[in-house]
């Protein structure tokens, strides 16, 4: 049986300004100088330049089950990715951090939060996202279903095995314009998983939908397992493909 499962899961450039200060010499309309000291230039009030990632949100928040409030969506401004955090024990995968050398600077793996803790979550590069990367075809889970909460028809995505002791998770990655989407099977919870349950994942404020998390069942012989998406407003997007750098 072919597993299939489609994870169905922003960056940072710091801009400064820098001040001079010091002494010259005045100069006559003839060019020479007339050996005094000239003033001191007074320090420019002007502010620092803003960092242009500054009003740009995507922080993500879950609204149901008991990962309610836990902060799913996050940019990491270093490394300028898109962060899926799975709200799952990282020991579950038995794995630190897995990097996809196919594609630089794609994780799955621990991850480490603001807050210094350790979280299980698949770090995915914003130019993968923004300019929607060639990952091959696939626009819905392996049971047929479309993918939840992602642009339908314009998914591109990819699959690999993780093993988890005896078992063998397979990782699906989607994407599609501005969104991505991850999908772990996790056939050894099928016997527990037996309906679909999705929930909003919100920005702080809830005021508006970042993304979607939650469980799909088995279904058609396919196994069930933990899903998450997100999607970046394309006026965000279009502010974040300009300050990548590629």
């Amino acid at each position: 049986m072919n597993y299939k499962i489609i994870i169905t899961t922003a960056a940072l450039i710091l801009t400064a300004c820098g001040k001079n200060s010091g002494f010259g010499t005045a100069e006559n309309s003839s060019g020479s100088s007339n050996g005094a000291l000239s003033n001191p230039e007074v320090p420019s009030n002007t502010p620092p330049a803003a960092d242009p990632w500054q009003n740009i949100e995507l922080n993500g928040y879950s609204n149901g089950s008991n990962s309610k409030g836990s902060l799913l969506i996050r940019v990491d401004k270093k490394s300028q990715s898109l962060v899926l955090i799975l709200p799952v024990s990282i020991s579950l995968f038995g794995l630190n951090s897995l990097e996809i050398a196919k594609f630089p600077g794609l994780k799955i793996g621990s991850a480490t939060m603001p807050d210094g803790s350790k979280a299980f979550a698949i770090t995915v590069p914003l130019k993968y996202i923004v300019k929607k990367g060639a990952f091959g075809k696939g626009d819905r889970l392996p049971n047929g279903d479309p993918l939840p909460f992602l642009p339908s028809g314009e998914g591109a995505g990819f699959s690999f095995d993780i093993p988890i002791g005896g078992e063998k998770n397979i990782f699906h990655l989607y994407l599609a314009d501005n969104a991505v989407a991850v999908f772990i099977e996790t056939p050894q919870a099928d016997k527990y998983i037996i309906f679909d349950a999705l929930f909003d994942i919100n920005n702080k404020e809830k005021t508006r939908q970042i993304g979607a998390f939650g469980v799909i069942r088995a279904k058609f012989g396919y196994s069930s397992g933990a899903y998450l998406a997100a999607q970046i407003p394309d006026q965000t997007a279009s502010i974040i493909a300009n300050l990548i750098q590629w």
